[in-house]
């Protein structure tokens, strides 16, 4: 349960958002040949987490194929959902950036079971624009913009979804 951000500190002291863990995602990976982790993972608020040992991983993916597949689909979502954004999100502008992460984290949301047309943003406008390459008040204008065209409401952290086919509709304009 809960919510975490990973992120990666740059040479300069700089953090770089990553992305962010839902519940049921894969928070991080250790690596294997070094025994630390790949990136650093902060929760956003009170959260459940298990830790699992690679030994006892394997050893339990490896009773079946089936659990070897969903061994390699946890590496590859958690691979995809922390590198493939940032790819993605160079060749889109920061209006598209934004329209796409309310919709990917909807979907998210939605594949996990909970409420995806009405939802908390645990993290802060800072740490969204850190992920998407911009600037918290950039973040914030484009909310406000989304919200007087009504596609969206936004009051606090809470963000509702009032016209997805329209958002969806302008995230695939961009594409």
């Amino acid at each position: 349960s809960g919510s975490a951000m990973s992120y990666l500190a740059t040479a300069e002291g700089l953090d770089h958002v990553l992305g962010f863990a839902l519940p049921g995602d894969t928070l991080r990976i250790i690596d294997i040949d070094r025994g630390d982790a790949l990136c650093e993972t902060e929760a956003l608020e009170t959260s459940e987490v298990c830790s699992i040992r690679l030994s006892e991983l394997t050893a339990l993916a490896g009773a079946s194929e089936e659990g070897l597949d969903m061994l390699f689909e946890a590496i590859n979502e958690f691979g995809a959902r922390q590198y493939l954004p940032h790819v993605c999100n160079g060749k889109r502008d920061v209006e598209q950036r934004i329209e796409k992460f309310l919709l990917d984290y909807s979907d998210r949301l939605a594949r996990g079971g909970f409420r995806s047309d009405e939802f908390a943003l645990k993290m802060t406008r800072y740490n969204i624009a850190r992920y998407l390459g911009t600037a918290p008040e950039t973040v914030s204008r484009k909310l406000s913009m989304l919200q007087q065209l009504g596609i969206i409401s936004v009051r606090g952290k809470t963000v509702r979804i009032n016209n997805r086919s329209q958002l969806s509709g302008r995230v695939s304009a961009a594409a």
